[in-house]
């Protein structure tokens, strides 16, 4: 065969390149030839259909053999075939994008939202602020510079909640802590105070975050004197900020001293709140990730209520689990769980913001 070609091949090479099978069920024999030269594979196909009718009969006794369709030049290749490959590469592509978005929704232990809180952590949910993109100095206080926004309204509705969560307790001091850093509490409750006073309320912001204290960058103010100098002897009036048209005063952590937790824990802390308490409606307390040091869980004992701050997609259930856990160990009276950063593409929360972002 190679010979009588004039094939420049050799014999595994021709080998390779053919294919002879029986068709089941019948005496018909199918010669396969596969090169990449259309014209030499229906040439060899041919030729060694004739070959083997010439030389059938030294091996089986058959007189009627004949040739029932000579091979004929392919007018397309039989592979590669592009469009069956795009449409292949196509279906698994969808389908490992699917199920790699599952496992990864599988994988991920961040609270969700509103939903996971509620069944994870057993606490009631006070309020859900949406994530929202945006200059950040504009974010910070944004309840004083586009009230109408539906972030506002969500920092309205987390006031509201508050004040209906214990009618039977009055909630005159409140303490605002997170499981983790980043998650929103400074940026939270200074925007709350900002509703508490809109209401009415002579409201005192204090802020007892004695790691990372943030409240005197969020309202530009100085923290040369605070709170630590009122707790060695300072009188209030001397390091209280006042924001000027609001009835919301403001005091500063001061100079940061290396023994917070005791600090925060002494009873001269505890005096200073029981004085602001005679002068204010309603006192805010910043503090300290409850899951990272003790500030918060010591500060809870001295405080009407505990708000917990998680946020969406960023807190895992873990480190909010341990966190709620050091609260109740103390027997902090949680009072509910702000749900930050909430993403409102998600469906269960996308038509409450929609109505306030249309209104």
């Amino acid at each position: 065969m190679i010979r009588n070609l004039n094939l420049n091949m050799s014999y595994g090479e021709f080998s390779g390149k053919v294919q002879v099978t029986s068709i089941r069920d019948t005496e018909v024999i199918e010669i396969k030839v596969q090169d990449t030269n259309p014209q030499l594979a229906a040439r060899i196909a041919n030729e060694l259909s004739e070959v083997f009718i010439r030389r059938i009969h030294e091996f089986i006794k058959k007189e009627n053999v004949q040739i029932l369709d000579y091979a004929v030049i392919p007018t397309n290749p039989i592979k590669p075939r592009p469009m069956l490959n795009i449409t292949i590469a196509f279906v698994l592509g969808v389908m490992i994008g699917v199920g790699l978005v599952f496992l990864l929704e599988y994988l991920d232990n961040s609270v969700k939202g509103p939903d996971d809180v509620e069944k994870r952590l057993n606490l009631p949910v006070l309020g859900a602020v949406p994530l929202m993109e945006g200059n950040e100095n504009q974010l910070k206080l944004i309840t004083m510079k586009d009230p109408k926004s539906p972030i506002s309204e969500a920092y309205r509705m987390l006031r509201t909640n508050i004040q209906f969560s214990n009618l039977d307790n009055e909630l005159k001091t409140i303490l605002v802590t997170s499981s983790g850093p980043a998650e929103g509490k400074s940026t939270s409750i200074s925007n709350l105070a900002v509703t508490m006073v809109n209401m009415g309320h002579k409201v005192l912001l204090i802020d007892a975050d004695l790691r990372k204290p943030q409240i005197h960058k969020i309202f530009n103010l100085d923290n040369d004197a605070g709170m630590t100098n009122i707790l060695m002897g300072e009188k209030i009036e001397n390091v209280v900020h006042s924001i000027s048209g609001m009835k919301l005063d403001i005091i500063t952590t001061g100079p940061i001293p290396p023994n917070p937790s005791e600090i925060l824990g002494s009873k001269a802390m505890k005096n200073f709140i029981e004085q602001c308490k005679e002068k204010y409606d309603i006192i805010l307390i910043d503090s300290p990730p409850v899951a990272v040091v003790t500030d918060a869980a010591v500060l809870s004992k001295i405080t009407d209520g505990t708000l917990f701050v998680v946020a969406a997609g960023q807190t895992t259930m873990d480190i909010a689990m341990k966190a709620k856990d050091m609260l109740d160990k103390v027997q902090a009276k949680v009072i509910g769980v702000l749900v930050n950063k909430v993403n409102i593409e998600r469906k269960k929360y996308q038509y409450y913001y929609s109505y306030y972002l249309e209104d």
